[in-house]
């Protein structure tokens, strides 16, 4: 399928042909109809902080559904506690990352969070693979009585448009890949040249595939350039800039009555809507349902069962080997692939996932090569261990008082330390990183190990369930004991698998929008 440019008419055409096309009937009361159909110098005033939904969080999640709700005429008020785009950085802006960690892994929170418009994805490097059919199943890793609601033929449906709001790229039929039931809608070369020389001279067993990717304008899409845009032209949509939430207000009987908005320009306001979504990520949407504990819910909304904010969870690269081999190769190289191969035995063996990384890249180019062409030299090969970590209630995200930020709240901490089946984990990785480059034949093997690259992935703090009592939102990821409040974030997942989570975010976020329209309708 040839490449198009998001935003174009093919595009949208192409959203509407796998289940977001506009269905008649607008939500919105006439008084918001009337001010919608007003000539632009009328509607240039300060924005309204009325809607049908209220988002909180400008990322994929957010503006992604965002933009699923306007497309059906439904007002959305979405904020966003940085700038909006291409507003002026307020410096105290920086005064709202106030986080500190405990444990032995030293988790560098603040360099994993992006406080602007369009969120993490300002962050991201674009790999878009699905969580896989057994990363929904009861695994070694599934929390007793705590499994996921879901399984992967709910998401199914929504993994398409997901891949189609995305932009992403992908080849058919991979090996070891979740099923599909249509194809990537933009497709992408399948091979390495050099890797697939090496598989069939060593006679390694194992597959290698190229994980789908978010390419959009050459890099993982930015959703303030790519989703913004249309929210902005949309007579239904609102999007506030300089806007933090701090506090969820509700009534006893659990109904969102609003949300208490503070700025660096403005007094405190209250936005209100008939639902509200929180979709600022797996710290912050914990950290917001903390920081509204009330007299009805004093440890916090959805926190009945002391769950709120524990089991988070990350994808580290634990383990890193290189090695070279000697042959005729295409110069000037370098080939990105991985391989889940491993993936179901390691579940076998009652551990998390594994996934490998494998690099190859032709050495420098020495007097009289040229790119592209063979020519006898060395093939550098590196391979990377990463794995999934075991939802553990230790590994949890509290209040921190010590740490306050610039409207004076508690920021975040977060307690991060590997369990015992997480280190089994670290060291299966490690003889499997072993066992491929043997298998390859390289030569001058090194192995480091303790050494930890972190993916940024936030996983698991708000995790959804059928069960009050080990979840804090439901299957519709409605947040327990509340009947108009959301959570669409990565927070929400029982296990994280090896998968990247932003595409299943996406997935989870469209899934959300049809639940929401189903609920104003009702």
């Amino acid at each position: 399928m040839r490449r198009r440019s998001r935003g174009s008419a093919p595009t949208r055409r192409a959203v509407l042909r796998v289940g977001l096309a506009l269905s008649g009937g607008a939500l919105l009361p006439r008084r918001i109809l009337a001010a919608a159909a007003a000539p632009a110098q009328t509607r240039a005033k300060p924005p309204r902080l009325e809607a049908d939904v209220c988002i909180i969080g400008s990322g994929p999640a957010g503006a992604i559904l965002a933009c699923a709700l306007v497309r059906h005429g439904i007002a959305t008020l979405m904020v966003e506690s940085g700038p909006a785009r291409d507003a002026p950085r307020d410096p105290r802006v920086a005064e709202l990352e106030r986080y500190s960690t405990t444990g032995s892994l030293g988790y560098p929170l603040a360099a994993t969070r992006f406080r602007g418009a369009g969120g993490t994805s300002n962050l991201w490097s674009g790999s878009c693979p699905r969580l896989h059919p057994i990363d929904f199943e009861p695994n070694a890793y599934t929390p007793a009585g705590a499994a996921w609601p879901l399984r992967y033929g709910d998401l199914e449906p929504y993994y398409l448009p997901a891949e189609v709001e995305l932009s992403v790229q992908g080849v058919d039929n991979a090996p070891d890949a979740p099923p599909r039931t249509a194809p990537f809608p933009f497709a992408t070369k399948a091979g390495f040249p050099n890797l697939d020389t090496l598989q069939r001279r060593s006679g390694a067993a194992f597959a290698l595939s190229r994980l789908p990717r978010s390419d959009w304008h050459g890099q993982g899409t930015r959703v303030a350039a790519s989703h913004h845009p249309e929210l902005e032209a949309s007579p239904y949509a609102t999007i506030l800039g300089d806007a933090t939430a701090t506090r969820v207000l509700c009534d006893s009987a659990g109904q969102v009555a609003g949300i208490r908005l503070e700025s660096f320009a403005q007094p405190p306001r209250i936005a209100r809507a008939r639902c509200y979504v929180i979709a600022c990520g797996g710290v912050e949407s914990a950290r917001l349902l903390l920081l509204s504990r009330d007299e009805r819910a004093p440890a916090g909304l959805g926190n009945r069962s002391d769950q709120l904010g524990r089991n988070f969870q990350e994808h580290p690269a634990v383990v890193d080997g290189r090695g070279t081999v000697a042959g005729d190769w295409i110069a000037g190289k370098e080939e990105w692939t991985s391989t889940e191969e491993f993936l179901l035995d390691a579940k076998r063996q009652g551990l998390g996932g594994v996934r490998l990384r494998v690099i190859s890249s032709t050495l420098p180019l020495g007097a009289g090569l040229i790119a592209g062409t063979v020519a006898p030299q060395r093939l550098s090969i590196e391979v990377k261990g990463e794995i999934e970590m075991e939802p553990s209630p230790s590994n949890r995200v509290t209040l921190a008082d010590a740490q306050r930020d610039a409207f004076g709240n508690p920021g975040a901490q977060l307690a991060l330390d590997f369990t015992d089946n997480d280190r089994r984990t670290c060291a299966h990785a490690e003889t499997l990183v072993r066992r491929v480059l043997a298998a390859y034949g390289a030569d001058d093997v090194r192995v480091r190990t303790g050494i930890i690259n972190w993916s940024h992935h936030h996983m698991g703090t708000c995790r959804m369930g059928n069960d009050p009592a080990t979840s804090v939102v439901d299957r519709d990821l409605r947040v327990h004991g509340t009947n108009n409040l959301f959570v669409a974030s990565s927070g929400a997942f029982v296990t994280s698998g090896v998968s990247n989570p932003t595409l299943t975010i996406v997935a989870l976020s469209l899934r959300l929008a049809d639940h929401l329209r189903r609920q104003l309708r009702a």
